[in-house]
């Protein structure tokens, strides 16, 4: 599970680059989550504004959402803006009910749904896109809830998501990667960290740990191959596709419950088919 002693929140915002989204991106992440933060300062935007808060609170968060309408709304009507993007990355403690835990409090999906149709809801047909990473213990819940809520295509449109592990998986902090897991592979997508002398002794010793640090981007689910099977990845495309990785996808293009899905999801799980969509 996730050990952090705290947290901290980043917020970088885009320019209004024509024929671009409008985008703000938001990251919670613990001391060892500085990757997100640094991707967010790698942008192509020529103006950039970032906020760290140290050990955010739940008025933090709050007030971090209701900047980025403001800062949306700013550009409404500029050929860029389209709605604009909310980029959200936590990596920290995740609650079975697919709550994030803050300094203060918890913050449930239900929760982040509203406050952002709070803070940037135009009452206009919502082009809002919604984009998040997810590493935290059963943030497939925390997905999966953001997915089915009520706001979601009325208010924003979650287009992208990746969760760390499933509805019922911790998420694991791994010490040999100084990361979670899914933060891990998503860093490392390629072969370009693994040294080739030490891969070579790896191999000679059977060093497990190392070859599967080598490895892992090689393979159809690379968190559960780091995790040697104790937590699977999700991957959310186009606001309905749920590719549980390495075991197929679930296809969410009707009025589904979250047991139906979370029910389908154990199934996809227990009897894995890559190449398998099971529509509900």
């Amino acid at each position: 599970m996730h050990e952090e002693a705290g947290l901290r929140v980043a917020f970088l915002t885009g320019d209004k680059c024509p024929n671009q989204i409008i985008t703000f991106r938001l990251v919670l992440l613990s001391r060892v989550r500085v990757h997100w933060a640094e991707e967010f300062r790698n942008t192509d935007s020529l103006q950039h504004h970032v906020i760290l808060l140290e050990n955010p609170t739940r008025a933090d968060v709050v007030a971090a959402f209701a900047e980025a309408g403001d800062f949306l709304r700013h550009y409404k009507g500029e050929p860029g803006w389209n709605g604009g993007q909310i980029n959200f990355a936590f990596a920290g403690h995740g609650e079975d009910g697919g709550e994030l835990v803050l300094a203060d409090a918890e913050l449930s999906p239900d929760e982040i749904a509203e406050t952002i149709a709070e803070c940037t809801w135009t009452h206009e047909q919502t082009s809002l896109r919604l984009a998040v990473v997810l590493d935290s213990c059963f943030s497939g819940r925390t997905l999966a809830k953001l997915l089915l809520h009520r706001f979601h295509a009325t208010h924003y449109l979650l287009i992208d998501g990746f969760a760390a592990a499933l509805h019922d998986e911790l998420a694991w902090e791994l010490e040999a990667l100084s990361h979670g897991a899914l933060t891990f592979t998503m860093r490392n997508p390629g072969n370009a960290h693994v040294d080739q002398n030490r891969l070579a002794r790896a191999v000679q010793e059977q060093d497990e740990d190392y070859l599967r640090f080598a490895l892992q981007a090689f393979v159809p689910n690379p968190v559960t191959y780091l995790t040697e099977g104790d937590q699977h990845s999700i991957d959310l495309i186009n606001g309905h596709s749920m590719e549980i990785k390495g075991c197929g996808t679930v296809d969410v293009i009707g009025e589904v419950t979250l047991d139906q899905l979370l029910e389908k999801i154990e199934q996809t799980r227990a009897h894995p088919d890559l190449f398998r969509t099971t529509e509900l």
